[in-house]
């Protein structure tokens, strides 16, 4: 293939739009907060009320950056929705969203939020961290206090399972 100057001035501009092709014009579904970190207990930087306009720049992991004329921060990707508000898709409006709720019991709308486990990077640089670890185990019931509650449900009873070795062997069956 022949390259031109108008095929280089071509896919330069290309390059040149391709962050700008990534952000996406947006608004808040619902009410939610802006916040410094993709952390629930980050900094909040503002409350958003409900379709509040934004422009969606990245995600990482269930939070998405977002940008309010100035202003930068992140909010959890299920309360950002594309497009602008009042803009309804098809099946989510009018007689198809009242045929989508006889025929199927629901509207149709699905909502699915895809968050992966931790990358390469992370599990390299993991560190443990005993202070939590001691919070995990504060959680856990002594065996005596499973029996209370066990006993106290009558719906639940005892089951024994065969636990395996590392070697693959089965121990015996606990109770």
């Amino acid at each position: 293939m022949k390259r031109t100057p108008r095929n280089l001035i071509g896919a330069a501009l290309l390059l040149l739009a391709l962050p700008v092709m990534a952000q996406r014009p947006g608004y808040v579904a619902n009410f939610t907060e802006l916040k410094r970190e993709p952390s629930r207990s980050a900094e909040t930087l503002q409350s958003l009320d409900a379709n509040t306009p934004l422009t969606s720049l990245k995600r990482q992991g269930s939070w998405v950056q977002v940008q309010l004329g100035e202003q930068v921060g992140w909010v959890p990707m299920l309360a950002v929705r594309s497009g602008v508000p009042g803009t309804a898709k098809k099946g989510e409006s009018g007689l198809s969203r009242l045929f989508n709720i006889a025929r199927s019991g629901n509207s149709g709308a699905v909502t699915t939020t895809g968050v992966r486990g931790l990358d390469k990077e992370q599990i390299k640089n993991a560190t443990p961290n005993p202070a939590e670890l001691a919070k995990l185990d504060g959680y856990a019931a002594s065996d005596d206090q499973a029996r209370k509650l066990a006993a106290s449900k009558p719906a639940l009873k005892a089951t024994r399972i065969a636990y395996v070795k590392s070697d693959g062997a089965p121990e015996e069956a606990q109770p």
